[in-house]
């Protein structure tokens, strides 16, 4: 079974993971029976950085979503990826709009293209 997903970490969340900034969020979610999700872009961007074994630790939790680019959503990915210039960001902002929830983020400035109140957690 798919949990709902009720928040996003993008790549830098992923890198910061398992820090309290990330975990206490997870755990949040977690608790309200809901998921977090990950672009997989995200998890691939973050083994390039912090190793396939740390990102594997995230996936194995319980409450994790892998958000893969599906047809259905290419061309809305595409125009958001015109303003925030990273496939998984993009990616992230598509989905936290049509799920109505918050992307964890350790890099603001990369949604700033978004306008003053972009769906983001600053960690």
């Amino acid at each position: 079974m798919t949990r709902l997903v009720r928040l996003i970490l993008d790549t830098s969340a992923v890198c910061a993971f398992p820090s309290v900034q990330v975990g206490e969020p997870i755990s949040e979610v977690d608790d309200e029976g809901a998921g977090f999700g990950v672009p997989v872009a995200a998890l691939a961007s973050a083994a390039a950085v912090i190793g396939a074994d740390a990102v594997g630790l995230l996936t194995k939790n319980g409450a994790f979503v892998a958000l893969e680019l599906t047809m259905d959503r290419w061309q809305q990915v595409g125009a958001t990826l015109g303003i925030v210039r990273d496939l998984a960001a993009a990616h992230a902002v598509v989905v936290a709009i049509e799920a109505d929830c918050e992307i964890l983020t350790a890099r603001p400035e990369s949604y700033a293209g978004l306008g003053d109140d972009p769906p983001i957690i600053v960690i």
